[in-house]
């Protein structure tokens, strides 16, 4: 018989929908994401494998008595290895999980249980930035003609020029050394202006500048592991110029991201009110067309949330070392 459970966290585990299972036509494997904001990601990434493997993913956000515990720290402080299974798994950001040997206190669970799912990038915001998404979202923004490899050539540049900044911050989170963090890779990565749709590299010099002086010990005690760390990304299919989907994916969006297409959208906005302006005989058709555009591209928004709001409501991913990694990872947890 199926034992009733008398708490609701007794249930959440994989024998237990195991044996609910024998009472359902299709087997059920709950999946708890850190967000209910999180749903669309993973639900595009499992739902093509329902069909093929006769189950229903039903995709949660932890709830306990009546709150809804947010993030990943919260999922893997709930269910230990014991409760996780075939009918019970967590998807979650990677941060740097996969990649830093004891980042965390779960840095062990995450890469050895086949039942937890990450996103192998920093976090799906890096996904929702990916240069092809971007590209479309900025062609809904402008209406304009965008070539296809403009904001891929952005974005490898800001990785190949932040290249030592990010692997040190790696390193130093390897060896749990405070001295240089998150924090100080965030206030880099912050300071950095676009200009006619790429990097202000004057800007970008002197900040390098200021930054080398400041942490040249750094780079000089760590130059060996900066090397190793340059190799080991190599290895698992990061060139420098990919860097960008390893940085914090909050980060990369309100200061990359957002900033990036805020600038190229400005251009190619004035571009296309121009042509509307010239080509229009009188004045109120001349306002009437040039309102019509600004409805149809940012719907009564501002241009910069308008480009927030299409990054944060990208959910169709093209093919990447993130989207394949993750299917892979599907597929085992399927085995």
């Amino acid at each position: 018989n199926l034992k009733m459970s008398t708490s609701p966290l007794d249930s959440r585990s994989s024998k237990y929908i195991a044996k609910a299972n024998l009472f359902r036509k299709v087997n059920t494997i709950q999946v708890y994401v850190e967000d209910i904001e999180d749903n669309a990601f993973w639900r595009f990434f499992l739902q093509p494998y329902e069909k093929i493997h006769n189950v229903q993913f039903k995709i949660s956000t932890l709830r306990d008595k009546q709150k809804t515990l947010v993030g990943k720290c919260s999922l893997l402080s709930k269910f230990d290895d014991e409760k996780l299974g075939k009918n019970l798994w967590l998807c979650i950001d990677s941060d740097y999980d996969d990649l830093i040997k004891g980042y965390t206190v779960f840095s062990e669970r995450i890469t050895k249980n086949k039942y937890i799912i990450t996103t192998w990038w920093y976090s799906i915001e890096n996904l929702k930035c990916h240069p092809e998404l971007l590209t479309n979202n900025l062609l809904k923004v402008t209406l304009s003609d965008i070539p296809e490899d403009d904001i891929c050539k952005v974005m490898n540049d800001l990785g190949q020029k932040l290249k030592i900044p990010f692997i040190l911050l790696l390193v130093m989170r390897e060896q749990h050394d405070d001295r240089y963090t998150m924090s100080n890779f965030q206030q880099l990565l912050s300071s950095i202006r676009f200009k006619e749709g790429v990097i202000d590299d004057a800007i970008l010099s002197d900040l390098l500048s200021k930054w080398n002086l400041q942490n040249s010990a750094y780079i000089t005690q760590y130059s060996s592991k900066i090397q190793e760390w340059e190799v080991k990304l190599s290895h698992l299919g990061f060139s420098s110029e990919d860097y960008f989907q390893l940085y914090n994916g909050h980060h990369l969006l309100d200061y990359v991201a957002i900033s990036l297409l805020k600038d190229k959208a400005d251009r190619f906005r004035n571009q296309q009110k121009s042509i509307i302006s010239n080509g229009a005989d009188a004045a109120d058709r001349k306002q009437t067309l040039l309102n019509e555009y600004d409805n149809k591209t940012c719907r009564g928004l501002s241009v910069h949330q308008r480009i927030e709001q299409l990054i944060n409501d990208n959910n169709q991913f093209p093919e990447c070392s993130a989207t394949i990694r993750i299917r892979l990872q599907i597929e085992e947890a399927l085995r």
